[in-house]
């Protein structure tokens, strides 16, 4: 576990990740080309709770991996969600599957960027979160999430679509629970994501959570 006490006022970053030469790597990279501090790095989930219980001044913004030991992501991001709701994440993982993101945005994180996507797009994640509360996968969803004069009017089937879309459910459970069929439930899809400018299940997550068109409890 290390400690940065750089006390100027940048952009304030705690960073997990089991790897010792990412996480030294990127310490060295943020620190020196972004503008930003980090404040803590540790190799799981249970250190940074840790730390957040203990440090005083909450980091700006926590960058988690998923695959972690001790305690993973997607429990290290309920945590945070429970504990510190005001808290900002930001996924970095090697994993790029949509279930993988779409858990960790469920649980509460506001976006994601992968170890493949270089530096570039990391800082721009961290910058995009830190200013608007989120960093979408598509720039057209960053610009509707970024004017709430433009959220559009969803029917009651459509909100309970999105309800059980952002419950992790998929589409033969929606289907189920709505009592429609399968096609139907495709047809709600493409209305919400036509009236929300997504074309896909993660940045419809943070569309909800950005906007709170639907209360998710």
């Amino acid at each position: 576990m290390e400690l940065n006490s750089d006390k100027t006022e940048k952009i304030r970053i705690a960073l997990v990740d089991d790897h010792r030469w990412i996480r030294e790597f990127l310490v060295n990279n943020i620190n020196l080309s972004m503008d930003c501090s980090v404040v803590f790095s540790g190799e799981n989930g249970q250190e940074l709770l840790d730390y957040l219980k203990y440090c005083g001044r909450l980091p700006d913004l926590c960058i988690l991996d998923i695959n972690m030991p001790v305690l993973n992501g997607y429990d290290t991001q309920l945590a945070i969600n429970k504990f510190w709701p005001d808290m900002k994440t930001l996924v970095m993982s090697i994993y790029e599957d949509e279930d993988c993101v779409v858990q960790m945005l469920k649980n509460g994180a506001n976006g994601f960027v992968s170890k493949n996507w270089g530096l570039v797009k990391l800082e721009e994640a961290i910058r995009s979160i830190h200013k608007h509360g989120c960093y979408p996968v598509t720039e057209s969803q960053d610009n509707l999430m970024n004017n709430t004069k433009g959220i559009p009017t969803f029917t009651d089937r459509e909100k309970e679509y999105l309800f059980l879309t952002c419950d992790g459910r998929d589409t033969e459970h929606i289907a189920i629970k709505m009592g429609v069929s399968a096609r139907t439930v495709e047809h709600y899809r493409d209305a919400v994501y036509h009236k929300t400018k997504v074309n896909n299940k993660a940045d419809l997550i943070l569309f909800v959570h950005r906007t709170g068109v639907v209360v998710m409890k």
